[in-house]
């Protein structure tokens, strides 16, 4: 037995042909064992065909290979004479069963069965092919043999009989194939292809070498390629069996290509080294290049992987690699990250949706179970062509699809492997399938994208309760905004200067009252930006302007709460290098109290520790940098702190502070940065873009000269105040400007001249107030808009409180600031002559009463009659 089988491998060829007999004899008791399990519910009439067609395959690979082998020399020529009949017989057979597995997949489809000439056709060529065979001398005479695989056949006279059943199989079961290729269905068609490519590969190569060479050549020494090709065929055929999802050609190209190239590589060296003999030193380089195998067998197949990539794909890219590049988008939103998504699968109406108990029960019925991807048109196919016990659980997820109009669902798992979302999907074209490579890159990218994706769904339903919260805060601000107002205009009516309160309780109740009506502003500024936040709308640059960094930046401080009083000591702010940047005050401001809040967190546990604020002016950009001496930030976290949800060392930190102020600096065209040592310093740099302070100006002074240009003002104060804001004036605006150094000096210039507007420069705001109230005495003075101006210091700057007695405040330290803070109160009105709705009639409606009662008080104090409405 063992010299039989020794024999039967001797020569190449033969060795071949019984490894891939051996192998497709595997094959087929690996698909019988799964088909007969009902692993697949096919139905058994359309595998026995393919099994007993698999099986006359390998009998006739098996034949051949005798003649390949020394068998052949060893047997007297009676045996090869009967291998060889029974290597026809085999092969007929083989080509029968192939044209009865086709009939009986064109018979499974709507309207086709298995007709009666088809099993008539099958039954006559079977009886004409058996018995022409088995009569000695009617298909093959004699034998001649020069050699292993050198021989020669000579045919009865029957042979061409015998040999025209193969065409007249082969055109019969490619008419089948074209027959089940119409179908309409995308998945029966591509099944269709892949048998009959496997069939044509195995039809053609026998028709070829095994009737036309030897009938025109009597050459026979190629007839063991036909059954070695049947090898592919026999795969092919129970690939398609086996499998509903499919790789495009192109994707296996890459994969075969690459793998190919990357392991010739390394296979070829290890020959060319092995073929120098076999001593030590051989033995040596083999190991080493062994070793180099295994250590770049990874890198250089990504590499050659890229290059074959470009070669097939070129620019597009293969879809995995496309599928899977779009885990990023999925951090911002999943919104956009499914618009990518779409456009590159060629998909429409792709979307993700929370996984409802009731909506979607029976998708999570299924994913109970299995976690693979739906396909619609794969559980269509199974319905026509399994035989399923539970067709109805089957019928129901494809009506929900089709009810949900989607021919793809995957399954999106939170992270304790819950099914939490649902991503739906179709194609554009209609009749397109989705491929296993598709669906290996959206498996990947759900797998990774999953966190962001539930988070979002989180951040999506408390920003549902931060609005309604919002909401609800407003109401009671509003109240708290009237009352104060109220109790304002009731304990100092229109005296509010603190030079005439008798007692420093007074003082100390009128400041206090002073900064609640500041906070009271401040959050509802800050709601208003929430709730543009939550409900979507970004940050609109339609409400940004230009804006002075070292104000904004100083009103922050002075309007911070810190948690002690000693804190805001431990803060210096270097603002004399200030800039101009466009945007929003109030986001501005988020960005700051942020950065103060996250250092001055700190100040507790780590007493020692300062801010440092600085302002820097370049001249493409400018930066505000906010440094402190806390605990510093790890290398590691540095490149998440900007991070939504990224957190680290609070307990009620929530991620979003941060990550925020980068959307802000983002929306202002700059951007946030952060460096850091652990336990010595953390320094943030918001990063503004340089403004073109020139076209800044020229735009200012078109806005004030309608305000200034043809009109008369006073500016009181010190002599040296008085010279620097007419300087600012004087030159760029066609305006007449009288200076008094004091308050009689005031009150004979406005008894001899009429005035448009006045601006106060006194660094005791008290002593201002008591000109205003002077001034105002008087009956020409009581309709002029009245403005006090201050500069950077923080002292002075804290003790403005903006009352009935000023039509507003001017930061007058530079030229362009100045002219910014008249253009900003002339844009609101401030220039109009007060009074100018005395006796007027007003209606105010609004849902909230505090809301009407607080216009109501604005409106009552410029004498207006005011009537309400809801």
């Amino acid at each position: 037995m063992l010299d039989f089988c020794v024999n039967a491998v001797s020569h190449i060829p033969g060795l071949l042909l019984v490894i891939v007999g051996l192998g497709v004899l595997g094959w087929v008791v690996y698909l019988s064992h799964t088909f007969m399990s009902d692993k697949m519910g096919v139905d058994s009439s359309i595998y026995l065909p393919y099994c007993y067609y698999a099986i006359s395959i390998t009998g006739w690979i098996f034949a051949n290979a005798f003649f390949q082998s020394n068998l052949l020399l060893i047997y007297d020529k009676n045996i090869a004479l009967t291998v060889a009949v029974i290597a026809n017989l085999f092969c007929f057979v083989a080509l029968l069963f192939a044209y009865l597995f086709f009939c009986k997949l064109v018979s499974t489809l709507p309207g086709k069965k298995l007709r009666t000439y088809q099993v008539v056709i099958s039954v006559t060529l079977a009886l004409h092919a058996f018995v022409v065979n088995l009569v000695p001398g009617m298909t093959v005479a004699d034998i001649e043999i020069f050699g292993v695989g050198d021989f020669v056949l000579y045919f009865g006279e029957h042979n061409e009989q015998f040999f025209l059943s193969a065409p007249i199989l082969i055109v019969l079961t490619f008419t089948n194939f074209l027959k089940a290729w119409k179908t309409k269905k995308r998945l029966s068609q591509l099944k269709s292809s892949y048998m009959m490519a496997g069939v044509v590969i195995f039809m053609v190569s026998t028709l070829i070498v095994l009737v036309i060479v030897p009938l025109l050549y009597h050459d026979f020494s190629l007839v063991w390629v036909p059954p070695a090709l049947s090898a592919i065929e026999a795969l092919l055929i129970g690939y398609a069996l086996l499998n509903n999802r499919f790789y495009s050609a192109k994707y296996i190209s890459l994969v075969c290509t690459s793998f190919t190239l990357n392991s010739l590589i390394y296979l070829v060296p290890m020959i060319v080294i092995a073929s120098n003999g076999t001593s030590f030193i051989v033995f040596a380089l083999l190991a080493i290049w062994t070793l180099v195998s295994g250590i770049f067998w990874h890198q250089s197949l990504g590499k050659i992987r890229q290059l074959v990539n470009k070669v097939l794909y070129r620019k597009n890219g293969n879809p995995v690699d496309n599928i899977c590049r779009l885990i990023g988008e999925f951090r911002y939103s999943s919104d956009q990250a499914i618009v990518k998504l779409n456009q590159v699968l060629n998909a429409s109406h792709g979307r993700i949706q929370r996984a409802d108990e009731h909506l979607n029960s029976v998708f999570l019925d299924y994913f109970k179970n299995d976690r693979r991807a739906l396909i619609k048109e794969e559980l269509d196919y199974v319905l026509r062509h399994h035989n399923v016990e539970d067709s109805a659980h089957l019928i129901a997820l494809t009506d929900a699809m089709s009810n949900a109009g989607t021919s793809l669902v995957l399954p999106i798992t939170d992270h304790s492997g819950y099914v939490s979302h649902l991503y739906m999907v179709s194609k554009n074209d209609q009749v397109g399938l989705f491929s296993s490579e598709e669906i290996l890159g959206l498996q990947a990218l759900f797998d990774e994208a999953n966190k962001w994706i539930v988070t979002e769904d989180k951040v999506r339903k408390t920003q549902v309760l931060a609005g309604s919260i919002a909401h609800e805060i407003r109401n009671p601000f509003s109240k708290l905004k009237y009352h104060f107002e109220r109790i304002d205009a009731d304990m100092f009516g229109s005296d509010v200067t603190l030079g005439h309160f008798a007692s420093d309780g007074m003082k100390k109740l009128y400041q206090e009252l002073a900064e609640s009506k500041k906070a009271v502003s401040l959050g509802t500024r800050f709601i208003d930006a929430i709730l543009s936040e939550i409900n979507g709308s970004g940050f609109s640059s339609d409400q940004f302007s230009y804006y002075s960094a070292g104000e904004l930046t100083l009103d922050a401080l002075n309007d911070f709460s810190f948690l002690k009083e000693g804190h805001r000591s431990r803060i210096t702010a270097h603002l004399d290098d200030d800039f101009i940047f466009y945007g929003s005050e109030t986001l501005f401001s988020f960005v700051v109290y942020n950065l103060l809040k996250n250092a001055s967190d700190y100040f507790d546990s780590h007493i020692g520790s300062r801010i440092d604020i600085q302002l820097y002016r370049g001249e493409t950009e400018n930066r505000l940098v906010v440094s402190d001496t806390g605990p510093g930030i790890s290398e590691a976290n540095q490149s998440r702190v900007f991070d939504d949800f990224f957190t680290y060392g609070k307990k009620n930190g929530t991620g979003l502070g941060l990550a925020y102020c980068r959307r802000v600096m983002e929306a202002f065209g700059g951007t946030i940065t952060c460096i850091s040592a652990v336990d010595e310093y953390t320094e943030f740099t918001p990063t503004f873009p340089s403004i073109d302070e020139q076209r800044h100006e020229r735009s200012l002074h078109q806005t004030l000269t309608p305000y200034l240009n043809h009109k008369r003002g006073l500016v009181i104060g010190s002599t040296q105040n008085c010279e620097r804001l007419t300087e600012y004036l004087l030159g760029d605006f066609d305006l007449c400007l009288s200076q008094a150094d004091s308050i009689n000096n005031a009150l004979n210039i406005t008894s001899e001249k009429a005035l448009d507007f006045v601006l106060i420069s006194e660094s005791n705001h008290a002593h201002s107030n008591d000109i205003v109230t002077a001034l105002r005495q008087r009956f020409d003075m009581r309709n002029v808009p009245m403005f006090w101006c201050s500069t950077d210091s923080s002292e002075e700057r804290s003790d403005y409180d903006d009352n009935a007695l000023f039509q507003g405040e001017v930061i007058s330290h530079n030229k362009l600031s100045f002219w910014r803070s008249l253009s900003q109160l002339a844009n609101a009105g401030a220039f109009n002559l007060l009074g100018s709705l005395a006796g007027k009639r007003i209606l105010v409606v609004d849902d909230i009463q505090a809301n009407r009662l607080l216009v109501q008080a604005y409106l009552s104090a410029e004498g207006v009659e005011v009537f309400q409405a809801t």
